[in-house]
């Protein structure tokens, strides 16, 4: 085989983004024993679109397009990322800390940032959290914007584009929510740090990395052995955690992916 394709959605697009994806392409093509290069799609769409046309041996994905591109055929294995212990990974929907929203009712009528239709913390879930208050998110917004990353949703929110935005959280402590937030899709940006979760939805499913339907049943079946063993490779694992943000791969199935087919069915995504 020929050189492989590793593709992620709209991560690093940047000058460090290009180290990044050619140091893991060299590890993972050295854990693998096959020549991998690690490819950032621009959207989540454009990730979509390539996976689903059998475009890439191997495919970071969130939870939401690992459904879609399963239900498609185009998944031959899956492999889900963990992150470090005991963290909650959800979606939220948040204010700047001057807003006067404190509870989902609040945000009636205010401009809202979504990620993308297929993105679990920047869309399905939240969207779910809000049908858990009683609150119909068709109904809610003065208007909705899809930004295509998580960072250009904090942006929204941060210039005043919009007063809502949609993204990832992970509790500090999955045991008590009142202790606050390890990690928000705001903390990596120092000038956006004052905001705040109005609505915390339920836990998500990880994310996957997921070997393409092209590739042969013993190459999968020997990748799959090779991926659950290389977070124990230091140059691997400190690079899935630069690039991905993940300490380790571990086997999946489709059905650990069940609540986001059930939140894409509920969004008329779906086929029954």
């Amino acid at each position: 085989m020929g050189a492989l394709a590793f593709v992620t959605g709209p991560v690093h697009l940047d000058e460090e983004g290009d180290d990044l994806r050619a140091d893991l392409g060299s590890a993972l093509s050295e854990a693998l024993g096959a020549s991998i290069v690690v490819e950032s799609e621009r959207s989540y769409t454009a990730l979509r679109d390539r996976v689903i046309a059998r475009d890439a041996a191997l495919a970071w994905l969130p939870p939401g397009l690992f459904v879609r591109a399963h239900e498609a055929g185009a998944v031959g294995g899956v492999m889900r990322a963990e992150r470090f212990a005991g963290a909650r990974y959800q979606g939220a929907i948040f204010v700047r800390d001057g807003s006067s929203a404190t509870r989902a009712e609040d945000l009636r009528g205010m401009r809202v940032a979504w990620v993308d239709r297929d993105s679990c913390a920047g869309y399905l879930f939240p969207r779910l959290a809000l049908r858990d208050c009683g609150v119909d998110p068709d109904a809610c917004f003065g208007s909705e914007t899809f930004t295509d990353s998580h960072a250009r949703v904090v942006a929204a929110v941060a210039s005043g584009a919009v007063e809502a935005g949609a993204t990832y959280v992970q509790l500090s402590d999955p045991e008590r929510p009142s202790r606050g937030l390890a990690i928000a899709g705001w903390t990596a940006f120092a000038e956006t740090r004052s905001m705040r979760a109005v609505v915390v939805s339920a836990s998500i499913p990880s994310d996957a990395v997921c070997i393409g339907a092209s590739v042969p049943d013993e190459v999968r079946v020997r990748w799959i052995e090779k991926l659950r063993a290389a977070h124990a490779l230091p140059r691997v694992s400190r690079l899935l955690r630069a690039m991905l943000g993940a300490d380790r791969l571990a086997p999946g199935t489709p059905e650990d992916y069940a609540p986001v087919r059930e939140a894409l069915l509920a969004e008329g995504a779906l086929r029954s």
